[in-house]
């Protein structure tokens, strides 16, 4: 299985606006995210009734090679760049898919401008179903490549300040505490 490294963009959400709020006394920065713009699903613990859980679903699908060559062409000054190999958008809930088509549908139909084109039916549906589509795009994994290790001179490199193996001393004064460990 292969190892991935990634990021979405939270701004990409439906109404993702960054907002300032004083918590504790100080002024710090916030991303606010309206759940039902973007289908996020919002749980609470049944005794306390408190918010315990925001769950957006997503799903990860490879690139196409065209999309890769451009994302290639459009690095190219970049040492060491690698193309995305999968994007992630949102997986909105069935009944949410079609409630967003059908509200960028009634949008498109209210635009004058895009109306004036005189588009058949199947193309303002379509129009519809890409724009939706395209504003659940939040992100994109490229694959981790494993670092190749050195190659093997035949020659081992200088000790520093390395000698003979001491063993343990058995008094209690050596002995590691439990307490002490580096975990």
């Amino acid at each position: 299985m292969r190892n991935f490294k990634g990021n979405i963009n939270l701004m990409q959400l439906v109404g993702a606006k960054v907002v300032s709020m004083e918590v504790s006394g100080k002024s710090m920065n916030y991303v606010c995210i309206p759940a039902a713009w973007n289908d996020i699903y919002l749980s609470a613990d049944k005794a306390t009734n408190e918010p315990n859980g925001a769950y957006l679903n997503i799903r990860a699908w490879g690139t196409g090679v065209k999309y890769r060559q451009v994302c290639e062409a459009n690095n190219a000054d970049k040492e060491g760049y690698i193309a995305p190999s999968h994007q992630i958008s949102t997986s909105y809930s069935e009944q949410f898919q079609k409630d967003a088509v059908a509200a960028a549908e009634n949008r498109l139909r209210k635009n004058e401008e895009f109306m004036a084109k005189n588009l058949p039916e199947e193309e303002i549906k379509k129009k519809a179903l890409y724009t939706v589509s395209n504003k659940g795009r939040i992100g994109t994994l490229t694959p981790l490549e494993p670092q190749q290790p050195e190659a093997y001179t035949g020659k081992a490199a200088p000790a520093q300040g390395v000698s003979e193996w001491i063993p343990p001393m058995e008094d209690s004064e050596n002995s590691q505490s439990k307490d002490d460990l580096p975990f």
